[in-house]
């Protein structure tokens, strides 16, 4: 954290931050432990921070690809999904070759039914720091949403989604390739 105050304003503001401690532990043990108000501030500080911003007008990617993709020749798109980010690429760069890599099942047969040209390669795996199978849990009604994960969110239940109902082996291997970055 960067503090803009001089060692004496700190020392002037010690004493405050002591007296407002234990008020302010106070009335967090007065709040209920509510899982919605949770995810809401949670949202609310994403937002603010620009973190977990699904939009690439926001957060930054629509830039990076008008910057990059047209002078990249080989592009990565790890968990494709249905193949949305991958089009919006090619838009900036029809000649890139793109390697797609999805690995659950349902997602990837959506990814297969779009019509993208030979320079799009799509892959029915994941990536990872160690090839391995792994259980990825998901749902039909996942499949636009990017919410299959190789983790169990229950949770996503009480967001009003449907708690994930399936759950398939997946497939993960290593990108083992010497590269250069050019930017």
């Amino acid at each position: 954290m960067v503090s803009y105050l001089k060692g004496d304003q700190v020392a002037m503001f010690k004493p405050l931050k002591t007296q407002l401690k234990k008020p302010v532990e106070k009335l967090f043990t007065l709040m209920p432990d509510n899982l919605i108000l949770r995810n809401y501030c949670k949202r609310y500080v994403d937002r603010f921070d620009g973190d977990n911003n699904e939009d690439i007008l926001l957060n930054g990617e629509a830039d990076l690809l008008q910057r990059y993709m047209p002078r990249s020749e080989v592009v990565f798109d790890v968990g494709a999904n249905v193949g949305n980010w991958a089009q919006t690429a090619l838009s900036f760069n029809r000649n890139a070759k793109l390697y797609c890599f999805e690995p659950f099942s349902v997602t990837f047969q959506r990814l297969s039914q779009r019509h993208f040209p030979p320079n799009v390669i799509l892959n029915n795996f994941g990536l990872s720091s160690s090839p391995e199978e792994r259980t990825m849990y998901g749902s039909d009604d996942y499949v636009d949403s990017g919410l299959s994960s190789l983790y169990k969110r229950e949770i996503i239940g009480i967001l009003g989604l449907k708690t994930p109902d399936q759950e398939e082996t997946i497939h993960l291997e290593t990108l083992d390739i010497d590269f250069q970055v050019c930017f």
